[in-house]
């Protein structure tokens, strides 16, 4: 009852084998015997080769993602305390500028009010 094709094992286990779908999946079986071939090679897969294949090919994580943006907001912040630095120090220049223009003695105050009061 072979409706396959004779092939060779793909575990290397030496047997000849046919592929079929008689119970609706498609399953291996020898070809001398038509019963279920049971390779004495296969390993089920492990969980860690189940992790290890989802993170070559399902992309970037979810925590990727979240790692990199707290990288960049990380970075922004950086370059925005950079700049609120630089804008302190001009203001404290300017603060200086203006408190060394704008003393002066009382009567010179009073003289200028009295003017733009005219």
């Amino acid at each position: 009852m072979t409706d396959g094709k004779k092939q060779n094992c793909r575990n290397n286990c030496g047997a000849q084998i046919f592929v079929s779908d008689r119970t609706g999946r498609w399953l291996p079986y020898n070809w001398g015997t038509d019963n279920k071939h049971d390779c004495p090679n296969f390993q089920q897969k492990r969980t860690s080769d189940f992790e290890r294949n989802k993170q070559m090919y399902a992309g970037p994580s979810v925590e990727d993602g979240i790692i990199k943006d707290i990288q960049n907001n990380s970075v922004r912040l950086d370059a925005h305390e950079l700049r609120i630095k630089e804008l302190e120090r001009t203001l404290s220049g300017l603060d200086s500028a203006i408190a060394k223009l704008s003393f002066k003695k009382a009567s010179e105050v009073e003289e200028t009010e009295e003017v733009q009061e005219e």
